[in-house]
């Protein structure tokens, strides 16, 4: 919650901005200011659907759509 940055979900990261958006112009129209964000990928309940997102996998433990990758998990 910096009013110096916007986060970025797909990238997972922050980066300079401000509610108009990233300064550099990253995010793909995607991104939340001053406020903490939501899990991106908990949205999608169906692997198809889950696995079209670069910033989601799917866990076939849980069969849920998690936040990361096959490789890579962020929760």
């Amino acid at each position: 919650m910096d009013n110096s940055c916007v986060w970025c979900p797909l990238d997972r990261k922050c980066v300079l901005g401000d509610s108009s958006g990233p300064f550099d112009g990253s995010c793909l129209n995607s991104f939340t200011f001053l406020k903490c964000p939501d899990s991106f990928c908990e949205k999608y309940n169906e692997c198809s659907e889950c696995i079209d997102h670069v910033a989601c996998g799917w866990c076939g433990e849980t069969n849920k759509c998690v936040d990361g990758t096959s490789v890579n998990h962020f929760y």
